[in-house]
């Protein structure tokens, strides 16, 4: 695969695995598309302006780890409503001390793909699941050959702002903390759908993650501009595959269309697929590749929008 990335199929309807061999002295492109394993499933009772309530559990904080970062996913939801596959954050604090069935929200979240006002009308009766954010401390248990050093040294791990565009880079400082560019000892999330640039000093190395599939639809926020993103499950996928060759799913074509950027494998730069026509995406020869199999899973794409979207992809068949 491009990038000397290797990514085996998944294995079964629920567990998946993902490699990606990390040179020394090397920058790639990674994208994890499993999840940490649920901690919950359960449906939705009912709905409060701050949170959810399920039945399936008397006390969901004590699910939780205090100054852990956690999300809900919908599983189901009527076609039509954008529930299904919508993510909200929870507040941690406050799900603890409820000590109840309700799992309380965190409207403000970045995160989140939805509000739970645009959805609380269509909420009652889908099924959630609960999980824990994956962080770069998570990450560096999957990565052998991780190098500490200082600044040139040390690996370190690259997240893009969409709302500046910009890098932001954290340093693995100690064999136990990554830095950030104030030499703050930091653990930012990696929520799902969000990519990563891993750059690799002087020892060579390889990511490699076994986790849970997601079995629902997935939802992508994009805004205005770049982001670096990945795209719900560890398969290969076209353009087509994604639907952005849809206009109405949320994708503007044009001369100056959309696009999908593609780290090359030596890092030096991308290969760029334009949103050309309406139907039609383009390779940096104008060659048409709408139906190639050109996102490929392991790695991370830098998207630009012309337009902010909540993008919905469908589930695929295993």
């Amino acid at each position: 695969m491009a990038g000397n990335a290797q990514t085996n199929a998944v294995t079964s309807d629920v567990v998946g695995y993902e490699a990606v061999d990390l040179p020394a002295n090397s920058i790639k492109s990674v994208g994890i598309n499993l999840l940490n394993s649920d901690l919950l499933v359960g449906s939705i009772a009912s709905v409060q302006a701050d949170g959810i309530t399920t039945g399936q559990s008397s006390n969901v904080g004590a699910l939780l780890t205090s100054g852990q970062p956690y999300y809900v996913e919908m599983k189901t939801g009527a076609n039509g409503t954008n529930v299904a596959g919508a993510r909200l954050d929870v507040d941690v604090t406050a799900t603890i001390a409820a000590a109840s069935g309700k799992i309380v929200l965190l409207a403000s979240s970045p995160n989140n793909t939805e509000t739970l006002s645009r959805l609380a009308s269509n909420l009652t009766g889908v099924t959630f699941a609960l999980r824990k954010h994956q962080n770069l401390n998570d990450l560096a248990t999957s990565i052998t050959g991780l190098t500490a050093g200082s600044s040139g040294t040390g690996d370190e791990i690259l997240l893009f702002n969409n709302a500046n565009a910009s890098w932001s880079t954290y340093l693995r400082r100690t064999s136990t903390t990554w830095r950030d560019a104030n030499n703050t000892t930091v653990n930012p999330i990696v929520p799902p759908g969000t990519g990563i640039f891993i750059r690799k000093r002087g020892v060579a190395g390889s990511l490699s993650v076994v986790g849970s599939v997601r079995n629902n639809d997935f939802q992508l926020n994009t805004g205005t501009g770049y982001q670096l993103v990945t795209f719900g499950w560890p398969i290969d996928k076209s353009i087509s595959g994604i639907g952005a060759n849809v206009a109405a799913n949320g994708w503007t074509s044009g001369a100056n269309g959309d696009k999908i950027l593609s780290l090359l494998d030596d890092g030096s730069g991308y290969s760029t697929y334009l949103y050309r026509t309406s139907t039609s995406w383009r390779d940096p020869n104008n060659v048409t590749v709408t139906d190639n199999a050109l996102l490929l899973s392991g790695k991370a794409f830098l998207v630009f929008k012309n337009a902010s979207a909540n993008i919905t992809l469908a589930k695929p068949t295993f």
